[in-house]
């Protein structure tokens, strides 16, 4: 009549292990876009295991408990439970950033951070491309990149045509 009660521990990544998979994540630009669109990617995990660590907890790093009298290592209330959060993740996948220390929205902001500074930092610490210098009248010439490309520009033939493939 007393429900039991069930404890399940996931020991978190510390900031410097996060750190690292930060990283690791900010050198896939598949990953960045995954995430930063809202999407889990896949093989997220490959970014961990580079750095030498899991998204998923292994040995000693998942402590579990029930309060019922059953001996079992994983009685039938943990099971449940298991099953349980395995729905969650279904639902949201980032349940597991959650469950090892980090929001959604704490990956998200860093690795847009991160992406801002590479961009930022990239365009800095190149000096500008001088300005080709171009006189008025020869601006729609072709230069000598393209001389072998045949471009013919001519006004068209219908004097309206998005108009007239619009229709009435």
């Amino acid at each position: 009549r007393t429900p039991y009660k069930v404890t399940i521990r996931i020991t978190p990544l510390v900031e410097r292990e996060w750190q690292k998979v930060l990283a690791a994540l900010a050198e896939r630009p598949y990953f960045v876009a995954q995430l930063l669109a809202g999407h889990m990617p896949l093989d997220i995990e490959e970014a961990f295991q580079l750095v030498k660590l899991d998204l998923f907890p292994g040995a000693g790093e998942l402590e579990q408990e029930c309060s019922c009298p059953d001996w079992a290592d994983v009685c039938k209330h943990l099971a449940a439970v298991h099953y349980i959060l395995a729905q969650r993740f279904d639902e949201d996948p980032f349940l597991l950033f959650r469950l090892r220390g980090k929001t959604q929205e704490e990956i998200v902001a860093a690795l847009g951070a991160a992406e801002d500074r590479e961009r930022f930092t990239t365009a800095a610490d190149e000096p500008p491309a001088p300005a080709p210098a171009l006189s008025p009248a020869d601006f729609w010439q072709l230069g000598p990149e393209l001389e072998g490309f045949a471009v013919h520009i001519a006004a068209p033939a219908e004097p309206s045509p998005l108009l007239e493939r619009l229709g009435a």
